[in-house]
C-alpha cells in the first residue's frame, strides 16, 4: 500500500527535523555561551590592563619620590663630606705644631697681623 510507506517518511521527517531544530538550538546556545565567555575574558583583560596600568603609574611615582630622595641624601652627604674637610683642615691649623700655622706666623712677622 503506497499510503503505508508515506506515512512512515512523514514520521521520520517529523523526527529528524526535530533532532535537527533541536541540535541547532544546542549549537546557538553553545555559541552564546562561548560569546559570553569571550565578553567576559575581554573584560576582565580590560580591568587587568587597567589595574595594571595603575600599578605602573603608582611606581612610577615611587620611583620619582626615591629618585628625589637619593639626589637630597646626595647632596647631604656631599655636604657633609665639604664640612668633614673644613673641620680637618681648620683642626690641623689649630694645632701648635701645624706648618701651617707656624708658615703663616712666619711670613706674617712684622706684617698687619702682629700685635
Amino acid at each position: 500500500d503506497m499510503g503505508e510507506g508515506f506515512v512512515e517518511r512523514g514520521i521520520e521527517y517529523r523526527r529528524r527535523r526535530k533532532l535537527f531544530v533541536e541540535k541547532l538550538a544546542k549549537a546557538r546556545d553553545d555559541m552564546k555561551k562561548d560569546c559570553e565567555l569571550e565578553e567576559k575574558k575581554e573584560k576582565l583583560a580590560r580591568e587587568s590592563a587597567s589595574e595594571l596600568q595603575k600599578s605602573l603609574e603608582k611606581i612610577y611615582v615611587e620611583y620619582e619620590n626615591l629618585s628625589q630622595l637619593m639626589q637630597a641624601l646626595n647632596h647631604v652627604d656631599e655636604t657633609a663630606q665639604a664640612m668633614s674637610r673644613e673641620n680637618s683642615l681648620d683642626n690641623e691649623l689649630d694645632e701648635p705644631g701645624s706648618m701651617l700655622l707656624n708658615n703663616a706666623n712666619d711670613e706674617n712677622e712684622g706684617g698687619f697681623l702682629s700685635v
